[in-house]
């Protein structure tokens, strides 16, 4: 395995470290109720997401929680367990699992890497492939299902014949947590985003 794919690799598990539910999740909260980690989220939007800045946290919006609509600011999509940072398109707010796997990379030394809104995961060092031929551990997998998940590779079935569990790194797991799990499938990948090593 290259360099930077190991770096990737331990950069994710470092996120993902205490188990089970990394630096960011819903199920625990700092002295003050909020989510823990919630500065690392905010982090993970600042130095990710092509384009963001510190006016965003005062930008307001509306997201769906428990049957009814709730105005908050972006920084308070952050702050709160169960809240998102509202996105107009969707009503439950912002997934940030492919924002997790930007800012992954970023740190592991892919310093041109974005998440750019609209479009995905932008880099020099990064190519976006369909299907699900020819990916490896380090890259970004896609997942379809009843929403698009991002998940980093970490762990390889022995047989890549479409049955054997592959291990992945995920942000924005199960109660906006980090988690690190094997509950996708080779056949299952939609597309990825490939490293270019």
């Amino acid at each position: 395995m290259s360099e930077i794919r190991s770096k990737i690799i331990d950069t994710a598990v470092a996120e993902a470290t205490p188990l089970p539910y990394g630096k960011v999740s819903d199920y625990v909260r700092d002295g003050a109720g909020r989510r823990a980690g919630w500065e690392r989220l905010k982090n993970y939007f600042d130095d990710g997401v092509q384009g963001w800045s510190e006016q965003h946290w005062q930008a307001r919006g509306k997201i769906l929680v428990g049957g009814g609509w709730v105005d908050i600011s972006y920084l308070q999509g952050v702050q709160t367990p169960t809240y998102r940072v509202p996105q107009a398109s969707k009503p439950s707010g912002v997934s940030w699992c492919g924002i997790f796997a930007a800012w992954v990379l970023r740190k592991s030394g892919l310093e041109d890497v974005r998440w750019v809104v609209g479009s995905g995961i932008k880099g020099n060092r990064v190519k976006q492939v369909a299907g699900n031929e020819g990916f490896s551990a380090g890259d970004v997998i896609v997942i379809k299902g009843g929403e698009v998940h991002h998940a980093i590779v970490s762990g390889m079935p022995d047989i890549y014949e479409g049955d054997g569990s592959l291990e992945t790194i995920n942000g924005n797991s199960g109660a906006q947590s980090i988690e690190i799990h094997s509950y996708y499938r080779p056949k299952q990948v939609w597309y990825y985003y490939k490293i270019l090593d």
